[in-house]
């Protein structure tokens, strides 16, 4: 029996995320974890965007994903 598939993933939307986690479950992926994260602001859009608009938050989602035990 070997390692559980593991997969991390970033959503700029919800519903990105929707469409992708139900692909993701039919798949035999479960979530097991999810966290919101604040991008950071790269120099180029500093320049040009100034320090007023920050980039909109991004869900992290994880999925793990066992071996099939039936062999």
């Amino acid at each position: 029996m070997g390692n559980p598939a593991i997969k991390v993933k970033r959503y700029s939307s919800d519903a990105d995320y929707q469409k992708d986690a139900n692909r993701m479950l039919k798949q035999g992926y479960v979530i097991t974890g999810s966290t919101s994260e604040q991008p950071r602001s790269g120099c180029l859009r500093i320049l040009t965007l100034g320090i007023l608009f920050k980039p909109k938050p991004q869900l992290v989602v994880t999925y793990q994903r066992q071996e099939d035990k039936t062999n």
